[in-house]
C-alpha cells in the first residue's frame, strides 16, 4: 500500500463506507417495502430479505426494558467500544492495515445502528435467517452494519491468534537459538592448548 495511505485513511475511509451503505441500504428498503415486510411468499427459506424495527438487543434482550433506559444503555455501549477501539488504534503500527480496516467496520456498523436507535427507537433489520424449518420458531434478523461488526471482529480476533503464535513461534526459536549457544561455549572453553593449536 501506498506510503501516502495512513492508518487513519483506511480507519476513515471504512468507518464513513460502511456507515453510508448501511443507511443507504435501509433507506432504500424503507422506501420501496412497509416497516414489517417479509419476502417469503408462503415458503420458509433459510434467508430472505425482511424490514423490521428491532428495539431489543441481540436474542431479544432488554426488548421489555423502558424506551429511555435501553437508548441509554446502547449509547454507553457505543461509548465503550469506541473507546476501546482509540486504544487499539493507537496501538497499531504503520502497515497494519487489515486492523484498521476492521476498525473502521466495527465503528461503522455500531454508530449507524445508534443512529437508527435515536432516530427511530430501534435497529431496522433487514435479512432474517432461519435455523430450522418453522422461521417463525427459530429465527433471527440482521442488517448490513451487524455483518459488517461481525466481519471487523473476526479479522481482529484473527489477527490476535496469529500474532499470539507468531510471537510464540520467534521466543521459542530465540530460547532454541541461546541453548545452542550456550552448549558450545563450554567445549570451546574447555579444550587444550593442543588442540587450540592443531585448529591454528
Amino acid at each position: 500500500m501506498s506510503r501516502w495511505i495512513t492508518k487513519r485513511h483506511v480507519v476513515t475511509i471504512t468507518l464513513l463506507s460502511t456507515f453510508s451503505l448501511d443507511q443507504f441500504l435501509k433507506l432504500w428498503v424503507a422506501s420501496r417495502w412497509p416497516s414489517g415486510f417479509e419476502a417469503t411468499d408462503g415458503f420458509s427459506p433459510p434467508f430472505y430479505l425482511v424490514h423490521t424495527l428491532n428495539r431489543a438487543a441481540i436474542f431479544g434482550w432488554m426488548g421489555d426494558w423502558p424506551e429511555p433506559l435501553r437508548l441509554a444503555v446502547f449509547c454507553l455501549a457505543f461509548v465503550l467500544a469506541s473507546a476501546l477501539a482509540l486504544s487499539l488504534y493507537r496501538g497499531l503500527a504503520l502497515g497494519e492495515w487489515l486492523s484498521a480496516f476492521a476498525l473502521g467496520c466495527v465503528v461503522g456498523g455500531a454508530l449507524s445502528n445508534v443512529v437508527d436507535r435515536l432516530r427511530l427507537g430501534g435497529s431496522v433489520d433487514l435479512f432474517r435467517f432461519s435455523l430450522w424449518s418453522d422461521a417463525n420458531a427459530s429465527n433471527f434478523a440482521l442488517n448490513l452494519a451487524d455483518l459488517f461488526i461481525g466481519v471487523g471482529v473476526g479479522i481482529l480476533v484473527f489477527e490476535l491468534v496469529v500474532g499470539e503464535g507468531n510471537r510464540r513461534a520467534l521466543g521459542l526459536q530465540g530460547r532454541l537459538d541461546s541453548e545452542a549457544l550456550s552448549s558450545t561455549r563450554p567445549r570451546a572453553e574447555g579444550r587444550t592448548p593442543e588442540e587450540k593449536n592443531t585448529d591454528s
